[in-house]
Protein backbone atom coordinates (compact mmCIF):
# COMPACT_ATOMS: atom_id res chain seq x y z
CA UNK A 1 0.00 0.00 0.00
CA UNK A 2 1.36 3.42 -0.97
CA UNK A 3 2.51 5.75 1.80
CA UNK A 4 -0.04 8.36 0.81
CA UNK A 5 -3.07 6.06 0.88
CA UNK A 6 -5.62 6.34 3.62
CA UNK A 7 -4.59 2.89 4.86
CA UNK A 8 -1.23 4.14 6.13
CA UNK A 9 -2.12 6.69 8.80
CA UNK A 10 -0.26 6.74 12.07
CA UNK A 11 -2.36 5.99 15.13
CA UNK A 12 -3.83 9.16 16.63
CA UNK A 13 -6.39 9.35 19.43
CA UNK A 14 -9.62 10.01 17.57
CA UNK A 15 -12.20 12.49 18.79
CA UNK A 16 -15.55 10.92 19.65
CA UNK A 17 -17.41 13.22 17.27
CA UNK A 18 -16.42 15.28 14.19
CA UNK A 19 -19.29 17.76 14.50
CA UNK A 20 -17.44 21.11 14.82
CA UNK A 21 -13.86 19.84 15.14
CA UNK A 22 -11.35 22.27 16.54
CA UNK A 23 -8.28 22.88 14.31
CA UNK A 24 -6.01 21.81 17.14
CA UNK A 25 -7.74 18.49 17.89
CA UNK A 26 -6.30 15.07 17.06
CA UNK A 27 -9.23 14.47 14.68
CA UNK A 28 -8.08 17.23 12.36
CA UNK A 29 -4.52 15.93 12.48
CA UNK A 30 -5.75 12.47 11.54
CA UNK A 31 -7.94 13.77 8.74
CA UNK A 32 -5.07 15.78 7.34
CA UNK A 33 -3.05 12.56 7.14
CA UNK A 34 -5.44 11.62 4.35
CA UNK A 35 -4.11 14.39 2.14
CA UNK A 36 -1.88 12.93 -0.60
CA UNK A 37 1.49 14.57 -1.13
CA UNK A 38 2.44 12.76 -4.34
CA UNK A 39 1.80 14.01 -7.89
CA UNK A 40 -1.45 12.08 -8.28
CA UNK A 41 -4.30 12.36 -5.78
CA UNK A 42 -5.45 8.97 -4.58
CA UNK A 43 -9.14 8.15 -4.71
CA UNK A 44 -9.94 6.51 -1.44
CA UNK A 45 -12.32 3.81 -2.62
CA UNK A 46 -9.95 2.76 -5.41
CA UNK A 47 -7.36 1.75 -2.82
CA UNK A 48 -9.93 -0.52 -1.18
CA UNK A 49 -11.00 -1.73 -4.62
CA UNK A 50 -7.41 -2.81 -5.32
CA UNK A 51 -6.90 -4.63 -2.03
CA UNK A 52 -7.62 -7.89 -3.86
CA UNK A 53 -4.72 -7.20 -6.22
CA UNK A 54 -2.46 -6.35 -3.28
CA UNK A 55 -3.30 -9.76 -1.85
CA UNK A 56 -2.57 -11.36 -5.22
CA UNK A 57 0.90 -9.84 -5.14
CA UNK A 58 1.44 -11.35 -1.70
CA UNK A 59 0.27 -14.77 -2.85
CA UNK A 60 2.25 -14.78 -6.11
CA UNK A 61 5.86 -13.74 -5.60
CA UNK A 62 6.52 -13.56 -9.35
CA UNK A 63 3.52 -11.41 -10.26
CA UNK A 64 5.21 -8.05 -9.62
CA UNK A 65 8.06 -8.97 -11.98
CA UNK A 66 5.53 -10.13 -14.57
CA UNK A 67 3.60 -6.85 -14.36
CA UNK A 68 6.86 -4.94 -14.76
CA UNK A 69 7.64 -7.02 -17.85
CA UNK A 70 4.20 -6.28 -19.30
CA UNK A 71 4.56 -2.57 -18.53
CA UNK A 72 7.98 -2.46 -20.15
CA UNK A 73 6.71 -4.27 -23.24
CA UNK A 74 3.74 -1.93 -23.68
CA UNK A 75 5.01 1.51 -22.57
CA UNK A 76 8.62 0.95 -21.56
CA UNK A 77 10.08 4.09 -23.12
CA UNK A 78 7.21 6.49 -22.53
CA UNK A 79 7.85 8.02 -19.12
CA UNK A 80 6.40 7.61 -15.65
CA UNK A 81 2.93 8.98 -16.39
CA UNK A 82 2.34 6.44 -19.15
CA UNK A 83 3.73 3.64 -17.00
CA UNK A 84 1.53 4.52 -14.04
CA UNK A 85 -1.52 4.83 -16.30
CA UNK A 86 -0.77 1.44 -17.82
CA UNK A 87 -0.46 -0.21 -14.41
CA UNK A 88 -3.72 1.38 -13.27
CA UNK A 89 -5.48 0.26 -16.44
CA UNK A 90 -4.52 -3.37 -15.85
CA UNK A 91 -5.84 -3.15 -12.29
CA UNK A 92 -9.06 -1.58 -13.56
CA UNK A 93 -9.59 -4.15 -16.30
CA UNK A 94 -9.06 -7.00 -13.84
CA UNK A 95 -11.65 -5.48 -11.49
CA UNK A 96 -14.12 -4.79 -14.28
CA UNK A 97 -13.97 -8.29 -15.74
CA UNK A 98 -13.68 -10.26 -12.52
CA UNK A 99 -10.29 -11.71 -13.36
CA UNK A 100 -7.04 -11.92 -11.49
CA UNK A 101 -4.25 -9.54 -12.43
CA UNK A 102 -2.20 -12.51 -13.62
CA UNK A 103 -5.00 -13.60 -15.96
CA UNK A 104 -5.45 -10.03 -17.15
CA UNK A 105 -1.86 -9.37 -18.20
CA UNK A 106 -1.45 -12.90 -19.63
CA UNK A 107 -4.53 -12.70 -21.86
CA UNK A 108 -3.43 -13.65 -25.38
CA UNK A 109 -6.86 -12.62 -26.64
CA UNK A 110 -6.20 -9.06 -25.53
CA UNK A 111 -2.47 -8.57 -26.01
CA UNK A 112 -0.42 -9.13 -29.17
CA UNK A 113 2.25 -11.81 -29.13
CA UNK A 114 4.88 -9.05 -29.13
CA UNK A 115 3.77 -8.27 -25.57
CA UNK A 116 2.95 -11.72 -24.14
CA UNK A 117 6.21 -13.14 -25.47
CA UNK A 118 8.09 -10.74 -23.17
CA UNK A 119 6.31 -11.68 -19.93
CA UNK A 120 9.18 -13.94 -18.92
CA UNK A 121 11.68 -11.08 -18.98
CA UNK A 122 13.19 -9.58 -15.84
CA UNK A 123 13.58 -5.80 -16.03
CA UNK A 124 16.88 -4.28 -15.00
CA UNK A 125 17.43 -3.29 -11.39
CA UNK A 126 17.17 0.36 -12.44
CA UNK A 127 13.82 -0.23 -14.14
CA UNK A 128 12.54 -2.18 -11.15
CA UNK A 129 13.46 0.75 -8.94
CA UNK A 130 11.43 3.02 -11.20
CA UNK A 131 8.40 0.72 -11.47
CA UNK A 132 8.05 -0.47 -7.87
CA UNK A 133 6.92 2.94 -6.54
CA UNK A 134 4.45 3.27 -9.42
CA UNK A 135 2.92 -0.12 -8.65
CA UNK A 136 2.63 0.87 -5.00
CA UNK A 137 1.09 4.19 -5.97
CA UNK A 138 -1.53 2.42 -8.08
CA UNK A 139 -2.29 0.02 -5.23
CA UNK A 140 -2.77 3.08 -3.03
CA UNK A 141 -5.59 4.32 -5.26
CA UNK A 142 -3.98 6.63 -7.84
CA UNK A 143 -6.16 7.45 -10.80
CA UNK A 144 -4.11 9.29 -13.39
CA UNK A 145 -5.70 7.05 -16.06
CA UNK A 146 -9.19 8.23 -15.05
CA UNK A 147 -10.69 4.71 -14.90
CA UNK A 148 -9.11 3.59 -18.19
CA UNK A 149 -9.12 -0.16 -18.71
CA UNK A 150 -6.92 -0.41 -21.79
CA UNK A 151 -4.42 1.32 -24.01
CA UNK A 152 -3.95 2.03 -27.70
CA UNK A 153 -1.40 3.79 -29.88
CA UNK A 154 -0.85 5.10 -33.37
CA UNK A 155 -3.59 4.12 -35.79
CA UNK A 156 -4.90 1.41 -33.48
CA UNK A 157 -8.28 2.30 -31.98
CA UNK A 158 -10.11 0.14 -29.47
CA UNK A 159 -13.46 -0.05 -31.22
CA UNK A 160 -14.14 3.63 -30.71
CA UNK A 161 -13.58 3.40 -26.97
CA UNK A 162 -13.37 6.87 -25.36
CA UNK A 163 -9.91 8.15 -24.50
CA UNK A 164 -9.77 8.78 -20.76
CA UNK A 165 -6.15 9.93 -20.53
CA UNK A 166 -3.54 10.94 -23.10
CA UNK A 167 -0.07 11.57 -21.63
CA UNK A 168 1.17 12.72 -25.05
CA UNK A 169 3.73 9.93 -25.00
CA UNK A 170 2.41 7.93 -27.94
CA UNK A 171 0.00 5.83 -25.90
CA UNK A 172 -3.65 6.66 -25.22
CA UNK A 173 -5.56 5.15 -22.32
CA UNK A 174 -9.18 4.24 -22.96
CA UNK A 175 -12.22 2.91 -21.19
CA UNK A 176 -12.80 -0.21 -23.24
CA UNK A 177 -16.39 -0.58 -24.46
CA UNK A 178 -16.85 -3.73 -22.38
CA UNK A 179 -15.88 -1.80 -19.24
CA UNK A 180 -17.95 1.39 -19.60
CA UNK A 181 -20.55 0.30 -17.05
CA UNK A 182 -17.85 -0.61 -14.52
CA UNK A 183 -16.10 2.73 -15.01
CA UNK A 184 -19.32 4.71 -14.65
CA UNK A 185 -20.42 2.81 -11.55
CA UNK A 186 -16.98 3.05 -9.95
CA UNK A 187 -16.71 6.76 -10.62
CA UNK A 188 -20.16 7.35 -9.19
CA UNK A 189 -19.33 5.81 -5.84
CA UNK A 190 -15.84 7.22 -5.40
CA UNK A 191 -14.93 9.97 -2.98
CA UNK A 192 -11.89 11.88 -4.25
CA UNK A 193 -9.18 12.33 -1.66
CA UNK A 194 -8.68 16.01 -0.74
CA UNK A 195 -5.78 17.74 -2.45
CA UNK A 196 -2.93 19.28 -0.44
CA UNK A 197 -3.48 22.72 -1.96
CA UNK A 198 -5.88 23.92 0.74
CA UNK A 199 -7.07 23.20 4.25
CA UNK A 200 -9.92 20.74 4.71
CA UNK A 201 -13.37 22.19 5.31
CA UNK A 202 -15.57 20.89 8.11
CA UNK A 203 -17.81 18.92 5.66
CA UNK A 204 -14.67 17.33 4.20
CA UNK A 205 -13.46 16.44 7.69
CA UNK A 206 -16.78 14.80 8.45
CA UNK A 207 -16.62 12.92 5.14
CA UNK A 208 -13.05 11.80 5.91
CA UNK A 209 -14.15 10.62 9.34
CA UNK A 210 -16.92 8.61 7.69
CA UNK A 211 -14.40 7.02 5.34
CA UNK A 212 -12.26 5.99 8.29
CA UNK A 213 -15.18 4.45 10.13
CA UNK A 214 -16.41 2.68 7.00
CA UNK A 215 -12.97 1.28 6.26
CA UNK A 216 -12.05 0.13 9.74
CA UNK A 217 -15.50 -0.60 11.21
CA UNK A 218 -14.16 1.22 14.22
CA UNK A 219 -14.15 4.80 15.46
CA UNK A 220 -10.54 4.44 16.64
CA UNK A 221 -8.22 3.21 13.85
CA UNK A 222 -5.04 1.50 14.94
Amino acid sequence: MAKNSYMSWEAFPLADSPEDPDPDTPFLKLAQKLEPTGPVAAETDLAANRAKIAQEFQDNADLRRKLMASTTAEVGNQGEDAKLAYIESTFNRAASRGKSLDQTISDTGYYPKATTSQLGATPSKEEQDRLNPLINQALGGSNIARFATGNESGGVHSGGAPVAYDPQSGERFVVENADKKWAANTQARLTPAPTPSRKLTIPELISAYGQIVQTTGNRRPV
